[in-house]
C-alpha cells in the first residue's frame, strides 16, 4: 500500500498537457491504496455492490464488493464515512477505478 493523496494525484493528471494526461493516468495503475471518504453512491451489479465515495475536490474512487463479505452494508447512508483499500484500475475525469477492493472501516 502506497501513500498516495488523491486529490494531489488527480491534480497532478489534469495539469499535465492534455495529450500527456493518459500517460500521467497510467502511472497509477496497479498502485495499491488506502483510502478514506464519504458514501455518496451504492447500486447492485449482479453478485456485487457497486459503492462510490467522495475524495474532495470533486474526485472519487468506485469500487465492487461482495455484500455477503459486510454484513451491515445495506445499512449505510449517503454521508456514511468509508475506509477503503483497493489497486488502482483506471482513472477517468474525476472518478478512480480501484480493482481487488476490501473494506477497512464503514
Amino acid at each position: 500500500v502506497r501513500p498516495i493523496d488523491p486529490v494531489a494525484m488527480m491534480n497532478e493528471i489534469m495539469s499535465a498537457p492534455v495529450l500527456q494526461q493518459s500517460e500521467v493516468q497510467r502511472r497509477y495503475v496497479g498502485i495499491r491504496v488506502d483510502w478514506a471518504g464519504e458514501l455518496f453512491s451504492a447500486r447492485q451489479e449482479g453478485d456485487y455492490t457497486r459503492l462510490a465515495i467522495d475524495l474532495g475536490s470533486r474526485n472519487a474512487a468506485s469500487f465492487a464488493l461482495k455484500p455477503e463479505r459486510y454484513p451491515g452494508l445495506g445499512l449505510l447512508k449517503t454521508g456514511s464515512m468509508i475506509r477503503v483499500q483497493g489497486t488502482i484500475e483506471s482513472v477517468d475525469r474525476h472518478v478512480i477505478l480501484l480493482g481487488d477492493a476490501i473494506l477497512l472501516d464503514y
